[in-house]
């Protein structure tokens, strides 16, 4: 399972997970926003924003080390860094939060993006900070058809491999 976020109901399927002994593991995420707005041409601080993701990257760290045996990997970010994503993300800011998870938690870590970003040239500092890529296709986003769809997502497949090999 994959899950965007860790607050909520999280902790309590992953309880559930444990209790029932389902044959089931966890890609464990957290949704991370952008905690600097420009309002009226200045750059502002959105504390409550902050105050979230610090909660969000915080849950994952406890659940991830609570459930050793469900959680296999942390997924911190879900399409924060390609261009249209309404909740862009400095990748410094992304960083920060990958290091602090990768320091704390015993799995891998990585981020969920499209493969719009993981292409261009400056995904390489995210791609550096992180165990695996995360990578959306979306061929009904980009008007494929049902019969095309396969050859589009090894194409885009193709030029993301090419352009992390080492990924």
């Amino acid at each position: 399972l994959r899950t965007y976020g860790s607050t909520e109901f999280v902790e309590d399927m992953l309880e559930v997970i444990r209790e029932e002994k389902l044959p089931l593991l966890v890609m464990l995420g957290a949704w991370i926003e952008p905690e600097v707005r420009n309002v009226d041409g200045v750059e502002k601080l959105n504390k409550q924003t902050r105050q979230a993701n610090l909660l969000q990257v915080q849950k994952v760290i406890e659940l991830t080390n609570e459930y050793k045996e469900l959680v296999i990997a942390n997924i911190i970010g879900n399409e924060t860094q390609v261009e249209w994503s309404s909740h862009k993300v400095p990748s410094d800011q992304l960083v920060k939060y990958l290091r602090n998870v990768r320091t704390s938690t015993h799995v891998p870590v990585t981020t969920a993006d499209d493969f719009m970003f993981w292409r261009e040239t400056s995904s390489r500092t995210i791609a550096d900070e992180i165990d695996f890529i995360t990578l959306h296709i979306h061929p009904v986003w980009h008007a494929q058809k049902a019969e095309n769809a396969l050859d589009f997502v090894k194409e885009k497949l193709d030029l993301v491999v090419k352009k992390h090999p080492d990924a």
